[in-house]
């Protein structure tokens, strides 16, 4: 009985001593893991060893967000993660204000775009009935007719006439016979330096032989104001000498100036 007493003993001694030995190392194995993951929780994003991937580094992490993870992946992209702001009654109404503002600014630009443009439209209600001043005075040496051939001396030759040449001296002033819009300036060797005006209602002249032209194309001109002066005439007109060529068309159609002008 003594003998199996004390063998008892020792063996209660050996389980104490391995039941000390199994809490040691649970102890230091719990306090080992809670190392690594403090170490690990610092850690937002780690590449796996080289040569386990052949494209873009996996992101590994064990614990954290999906918010985490987006503000992790922006930082491996160089990328600053901006979190949204929301926009106060306040700041609604000061965007309002200002589209309010913008608006305004558009209306007035487009009212004054109006207004330019309506400076260069022509307000004349010439008709059938209107009348043109002369715009220069001198005796007629070539009249309109287009229903009868017109002898013309320089060119030696009979032709219909769709215009008015008014004998006039070199240098002679030329006015406007109504309130119209320059529509062309140009050159033609026969009429040599030409300008075209608008009147309206479809009328338009065209007076050539002129230099010194005073005017602009666009331009709008009452009428009586100047447009330029007579010039020596082109060779097609030689022998007929210095005068002012007026041609009128109604819609396109020659017509004669004689019927308009004020005598």
């Amino acid at each position: 009985m003594g003998y199996k007493r004390k063998l008892f003993n020792d063996k209660t001694v050996l389980v104490a001593a391995a039941a000390g030995v199994v809490a040691v190392s649970a102890i230091l194995g719990t306090t080992l893991l809670s190392t690594n993951k403090k170490d690990n929780k610092g850690q937002s994003i780690v590449n796996l060893e080289e040569g386990t991937t052949t494209g873009n580094d996996y992101l590994v992490r064990e614990e954290g967000t999906s918010d985490d993870l987006n503000l992790e992946a922006a930082e491996n992209e160089n990328v600053t993660a901006v979190q949204p702001t929301e926009k106060t009654s306040q700041d609604i109404g000061d965007d309002s204000l200002g589209g309010e503002k913008q608006n305004q600014i558009e209306n007035d630009t487009n009212e004054e775009v109006d207004k330019a443009g309506a400076q260069n439209v022509v307000d004349t209600n010439f008709d059938a009935s209107s009348k043109l001043i002369w715009p220069v005075e001198g005796n007629v040496i070539i009249g309109f007719d287009m229903n009868n051939t017109v002898y013309f001396s320089t060119l030696d030759l009979y032709k219909c006439s769709d215009s008015v040449y008014i004998q006039s001296d070199v240098g002679t002033p030329v006015y406007a016979g109504h309130a119209c819009q320059v529509e062309e300036i140009g050159y033609d060797t026969e009429i040599g330096n030409n300008v075209t005006v608008e009147m309206g209602s479809g009328y338009v002249v065209t007076y050539g032989q002129l230099r010194d032209v005073q005017i602009e194309k666009g331009a709008t001109l009452e009428e009586g104001e100047l447009i330029g002066y007579v010039a020596s005439p082109t060779k097609y007109f030689s022998v007929e000498g210095s005068h002012l060529y007026i041609k009128m068309t109604k819609d396109g159609v020659a017509i004669d100036p004689l019927d308009y002008l004020n005598y």
